[in-house]
């Protein structure tokens, strides 16, 4: 697992619970022997570590000093840090204006572990370390996968798209696909089938003067395999939404012709979420996708701005069609009664939590409870076992797998008590080996006693003095 590692003297969170424990000593041990992973060449925790005066970055078998500005020092994440001068990206400095730092996406690179992030500043676009030439890079954003934009042009990748227009895009189903006012592309390059333009309709549908076609596999050649669509009227076809398309005679799903009557036609309206959910309905039924479904039509409703499938009638909540087992009273109307926080939906004084591995509910909710579900569990700062000062504080993501504070005399792991923190410094984070375990660490410390070796484990620390001198000792 990756981490983020952050030294600072700012602020020290931790549990009201967390602070009953009683704190126990570390054992100290004579000698402390890091296994490695024989299937992991890594020594190194990959991140940053910013002590008092300088700043370490560690990736795999790479351990660096950075001549990074301490004070003005921020971490972005296990790759990225900021500081007045400029952004390093996995530890290498790059010297440019910071304003409008912002992580756009990522590209896989054959026969690569790593993957390449793509960044940019209001100045800069850069693709892992190599900069790369756009026409507005403040605006520059991901469209998804392969394609981005800025404010005038599309790009595949990092290629401009020469005549494009980020306007008026379109996406597909297929990701190598996308469409402007003015072409369909396919990898980058303008589409065209049996030497006529395409259009891209929906999802799945294209089409040219003379044919109605569907993208089958990709050829391997940057060329798509069409399919011909002989029982759509080309001449008439036109797009409905992402997923549904229309001709004279038949309303598609996709490429699936609909039950839909053409009497009905008029009537027609969809709520869709692009990725989400798909729902259509023809002024008698409500249909999810190809499908009609039982929801009552006059109050049916969805649930916008989120990635869950979520939506309402008068008779119930539903969660990818499974009802909230809320005890309904009224019916349900959003933005009256009816509301969504984060993955918590709210029904007049009763809430359930939708995430996956929680699916909670709660019968009476209060307004704490509330506050709580809009910014999250408030956490205590007093620690029992003395004045808070710390020096430093450790954080990791997940925060619980590593977890460093100091009182006025000691460095503590959880409730364990460690070594004294005068002077005291971290120099590395070795990754380790546990037949039990498959995510031991091992920590360097320094303090005014000398090297430290530490194995951090919930109640089962060791920690090893080293001496004054590492010795033999490979930092």
């Amino acid at each position: 697992m990756k981490h983020f590692l952050l030294l600072t003297s700012l602020f020290l969170f931790a549990s009201h619970s967390y602070a009953q424990k009683q704190i126990v000593d570390a054992k100290k041990v004579e000698q402390l022997t890091m296994q490695q992973d024989p299937n992991d060449p890594c020594r190194y925790v990959k991140g940053y570590i910013v002590n008092k005066d300088y700043i370490i970055y560690q990736n795999c078998n790479q351990r660096i000093i950075l001549p990074a500005d301490t004070a003005t020092f921020e971490l972005q994440n296990e790759d990225f840090a900021l500081d007045k001068n400029g952004v390093y990206y996995q530890g290498k400095f790059f010297s440019v204006d910071t304003t409008g730092f912002k992580i756009i996406g990522e590209k896989e690179v054959q026969n690569e572990d790593e993957k390449v992030i793509i960044w940019r500043t209001n100045q800069k676009v850069f693709f892992g370390q190599e900069p790369v030439k756009v026409a507005h890079p403040a605006t520059f954003e991901e469209v998804f996968f392969c394609y981005f934009k800025d404010k005038e042009f599309i790009y595949y990748w990092d290629k401009k798209i020469e005549g494009s227009d980020s306007q008026s895009i379109i996406t597909c189903g297929d990701v190598s696909a996308i469409a402007d006012k003015n072409h369909t592309y396919y990898k980058g390059k303008i589409l065209s089938y049996k030497g006529e333009p395409v259009t891209l309709i929906n999802n799945v549908l294209f089409k040219t003067s003379h044919h109605v076609l569907g993208l089958t596999l990709d050829s391997g050649d940057d060329t798509p395999t069409w399919e011909e669509l002989p029982n759509i009227d080309v001449a008439s076809l036109k797009r409905l939404s992402d997923s549904y398309a229309i001709d004279k005679n038949a309303v598609f799903f996709n490429d699936s012709q609909m039950s839909i009557k053409k009497e009905d036609f008029a009537n027609l309206r969809i709520f869709e979420e692009p990725y989400v959910y798909r729902f259509i309905t023809d002024g008698k039924a409500i249909y999810k996708g190809g499908s009609k479904t039982k929801y009552h039509l006059p109050t049916f409703g969805i649930f916008t701005n989120t990635s869950e499938e979520l939506c309402y009638d008068k008779n119930g909540v539903y969660k990818d069609e499974e009802k909230l087992p809320f005890k309904y009273t009224d019916s349900p109307l959003l933005g009256k009664n009816l509301f969504l926080i984060k993955k918590i939906v709210v029904y007049k004084q009763q809430a359930y939590n939708i995430d996956y591995d929680s699916k909670k509910f709660y019968p009476h909710v209060t307004p704490e409870m509330l506050e709580e579900f809009k910014y999250g569990k408030k956490q205590a700062i007093t620690i029992r076992y003395g004045k808070l000062q710390p020096k430093f504080n450790i954080h990791t993501l997940p925060l619980r797998e590593s977890y460093l504070s100091t009182d006025d005399e000691y460095l503590y792991y959880l409730h364990e008590r460690l070594i004294k923190k005068q002077n005291l410094e971290l120099l590395a984070i070795y990754k380790g080996y546990d037949s039990q375990d498959d995510d031991v660490k091992y920590h360097l410390f320094k303090n005014v006693e000398g090297y430290w070796l530490a194995q951090l484990k919930n109640r089962n620390s060791k920690i090893c003095f080293l001496g004054t001198k590492l010795n033999k000792f490979k930092l």
